[in-house]
């Protein structure tokens, strides 16, 4: 799936370097969590090791184009950046506003809002028990989860990383290497 592909994608950056095995249990992705998943990316959290994660993250995913071309056409994960909301009630307001003030002092964009800044920017909102809401501005979105783990597997496999079906029971020590 997305991690093994993105595994070997990064390993296969220095060329002959690391030989490279990706198994894949079920090489149709059916069942697999990347073609499942909701696919989504966000900016706001209460940790700074997250959002430096995220922020990594989303330049890699604005920039993937360029960055996994192998041939035409370019891949395209259909990137969507409309943000994350997040609302709290009176009780949560002070959560809110710390998480708030991490992420800024991160460099994440998002503004907080009252609830009449909450109904004008979204008039189907009923706010009426809502204190605080929290809008990333960037950086948070949601993109093609399955494209993203086709893109790092034809990258990976353009750079000398292989695909095999089968499925790992265990593993032995091998000298430098695992089999």
């Amino acid at each position: 799936g997305a991690v093994g592909s993105s595994v070997a994608y990064f390993l296969s950056q220095t060329p002959g370097a690391f030989d490279i095995t990706v198994l894949e249990r079920d090489p149709s992705y059916a069942r697999a969590s990347s073609a499942l998943s909701a696919s989504s990316i966000r900016q706001q959290f209460s940790s700074p090791v997250n959002i430096g994660m995220s922020q990594a993250g989303i330049a890699f995913l604005r920039t993937l184009g360029s960055t996994l071309y192998v041939d035409d056409p370019a891949p395209d994960i259909g990137l969507t950046e409309p943000g994350y909301l997040y609302l709290a009630s009176p009780a949560g307001s002070a959560a809110l506003r710390e998480n708030h003030a991490i992420q800024c002092a991160h460099g994440v964009e998002v503004a907080l809002l009252q609830p009449a800044e909450l109904n004008a920017r979204f008039p189907w909102l009923r706010t009426g028990d809502v204190a605080l809401g929290a809008l990333g501005l960037s950086g948070e979105g949601w993109f093609d989860g399955y494209g993203l783990m086709q893109a790092f597997r034809k990258k990976a496999a353009a750079q000398g990383g292989r695909y095999m079906r089968a499925e790992a029971v265990g593993q032995l020590r091998d000298g430098p290497g695992v089999r």
